[in-house]
């Protein structure tokens, strides 16, 4: 299988504040081989079914206390099992997906991105739901895509039509003009906007998904421009940021109430880089900023 934001076809095929462990999402995408899909095996993928994914399809940090599902873990879970070729299992992460985490509709909700454990009832019975129903924009970017590319290369209609009104409802709820700057992708649907000041996380804009998005009617061409811009000036010494706010009329600036890191979060910006495509102009310029931290790294 071919996708469009690969030069080669790869093989077979969160955040943990608390969300999926960006962890194994580099594990994983790092292990693609470059042979086709249908013919070589995956052992990493059936590896992490086989201990993160339930028979009804919920990808499950074990790590955590809850045994929480975040929309990030989903979304990465559909991708790989797209990779994979896999689609009794794409099948089954979608359809658990929009039954808990979008009400039985991803057409007409963003995903709540967090999902576990929760308190016992008054009848002593352990429940389980939705523990947070805010949204998270990486993951609804990946499950757009996904669905997109598995219409696409799998012949469904339905999953592309899902898949457009999905990135049509991504732009209408979590997309924001900032003064000075354009239009910007917000980490979720609610949190991220006191204006003046507006929080954005550059790992949840992956360069290829972007360049995927640019052909759509809406904010995508402008946003795939504006997250180049995003992603140089954030990183003026080469370390890009876990978040980063925007006011206006002065920029770029430090998020007070975070870490100002390139840590958990921002190590997802450099694996996007990797896997950007050699004839991508883009990729260039940013091997170029982020070689500090490359240099860092391989000391």
């Amino acid at each position: 299988m071919m996708f469009r934001f690969f030069t080669q076809s790869p093989c077979c095929g969160g955040r943990h504040e608390p969300r999926f462990s960006a962890v194994a999402l580099c594990l994983l995408l790092l292990s693609f081989c470059t042979q086709a899909a249908a013919t070589c095996d995956w052992p990493e993928w059936q590896q992490f079914k086989q201990h993160y994914i339930s028979e009804q399809g919920r990808v499950i940090d074990t790590s955590s206390p809850q045994k929480i599902t975040t929309s990030e873990g989903q979304s990465y879970g559909l991708f790989f099992a797209l990779v994979a070729n896999d689609r009794p299992t794409f099948e089954n992460i979608l359809q658990w997906t929009q039954n808990n985490l979008a009400q039985g509709d991803l057409s007409a909700r963003l995903p709540a991105w967090l999902w576990g454990m929760k308190e016992k009832g008054e009848n002593g019975k352990q429940e389980w739901g939705v523990l947070d129903t805010n949204s998270a924009s990486d993951s609804d970017l990946w499950i757009a895509y996904s669905l997109m590319e598995a219409g696409r290369l799998w012949k469904v209609r339905s999953y592309q039509s899902l898949g457009v009104l999905l990135l049509q409802r991504i732009a209408r709820e979590e997309v924001a003009s900032l003064p000075g700057f354009g239009e910007m992708l917000l980490p979720g649907r609610v949190g991220f906007a006191h204006s003046p000041v507006w929080t954005v996380n550059p790992s949840y804009l992956p360069p290829q998904l972007m360049a995927r998005m640019a052909g759509f009617h809406g904010p995508w061409a402008a946003l795939h421009k504006n997250n180049q811009r995003l992603l140089l000036e954030s990183s003026p010494k080469g370390f890009v940021p876990d978040w980063i706010d925007w006011r206006k009329d002065k920029g770029w600036e430090p998020t007070p109430d975070k870490p100002n890191v390139s840590g958990y979060d921002a190590i997802r910006v450099y694996l996007w880089a990797g896997m950007m495509a050699d004839n991508d102009p883009n990729k260039a310029v940013l091997v170029k900023q982020w070689q500090p931290m490359a240099t860092m790294t391989a000391e």
